[in-house]
């Protein structure tokens, strides 16, 4: 049984395999909407969020465990309108991108010490539905992407080169996929899941590191019953290579936090739509992602959000 974590809201009912009982905690930094928190190997943290000032601009911080301030806030994007926040991490570098207005413009901080690698740069400019760049590094420094072109999703491959933006490998349109999607890069399988145009349920494809199709695009959710469910699904993998996919979804007669399992080889569906979170459906409040991240233990996973139902608090199970 896949053992998981949870920040929720009281009232909800979980599956099997939570811990118990419900605590309840103060939640910082609630009015800066878009934020993202990275932990490195040295158990310090790296926020990255939009709202510098209050303004809609990309700030960057670094603090300890007991929140002693080590680099303090400091803004890194450009000072004009910074919106559609997406944060990556590879290696000791930690990757911001942003949309000021149709430009993209992307900086680096280091996990080392939190100076400054790459300054607020151009990427590009075009117009794009879901203006997000989703990105996963692979064991050969690159990085492997999805982002929009209009409502065409576009996967390629990334050679960074600090202070000079990134050298394209390979790039291609995923035919029959709607805009949006994600990937995660696990050994030399890209897992990715986007959606259907018609019906925008879930669909799987799978490359390896050349950017060679090894499972073509299938369909591994029910279109007739699922509806509403993200853009942006969770993923993450398990001890046995097997494609963990989890988001909030409505499929008759229940709105709940559902995960997908698929087989890490072949993309075929071992686990369909289990219900983790019912009834009660989470509303972001400082982020408009799940966050589900490996714990120490194998098999175990920490899934959180901010509930809506108590302002200011942070609910979960431990």
């Amino acid at each position: 049984m896949i053992g998981l974590i949870l920040f929720t809201c009281l009232g909800v009912t979980v599956g099997s395999g939570w811990s118990d009982p419900v605590l309840a905690t103060d939640s910082a930094n609630t009015h800066r909407r878009i934020q993202f928190l990275e932990r490195d190997n040295q158990g310090r943290f790296h926020l990255i969020w939009a709202g510098y000032k209050n303004k809609h601009r990309i700030a960057y911080k670094m603090f300890s465990l007991d929140g002693t301030t080590l680099v303090s806030e400091t803004m890194i994007s450009r000072d004009v309108n910074s919106v559609y926040l997406r944060t990556m991490t590879m290696g000791d570098s930690l990757f911001a991108f942003w949309r000021e207005s149709d430009p993209i413009y992307y900086a680096i901080r280091s996990l080392a010490d939190g100076s400054e690698i790459t300054p607020a740069t151009y990427l590009f400019t075009t117009y794009t539905q879901y203006p997000y760049i989703r990105a996963c590094p692979d064991n050969l420094g690159r990085l492997h992407v999805l982002y929009n072109d209009g409502g065409d999703v576009i996967y390629a491959v990334w050679n960074p080169a600090p202070g000079s933006g990134f050298t394209t490998e390979y790039e291609w349109v995923i035919k029959d996929a709607d805009a949006g999607g994600v990937l995660l890069v696990d050994g030399n399988r890209v897992h990715v899941v986007v959606q259907d145009p018609l019906v925008h349920d879930y669909m799987y494809l799978q490359y390896d590191l050349d950017g060679n199709t090894v499972v073509p695009i299938t369909d591994f959710t029910t279109p007739d019953d699922i509806q509403n469910c993200n853009r942006f699904p969770k993923l993450q993998v398990d001890s046995s290579g097997d494609l963990l996919v989890l988001e909030q979804a409505f499929i008759e007669p229940v709105d709940a936090i559902y995960l997908w399992k698929l087989d890490g080889e072949t993309g075929d569906l071992l686990i369909d739509a289990y219900p983790l979170v019912i009834p009660e459906l989470p509303e972001m409040d400082t982020s408009d992602d799940l966050v589900l991240e490996p714990l120490l233990l194998q098999d175990q996973f920490f899934l959180c959000w901010v509930g809506y139902a108590a302002e200011n608090k942070i609910f979960y199970l431990a």
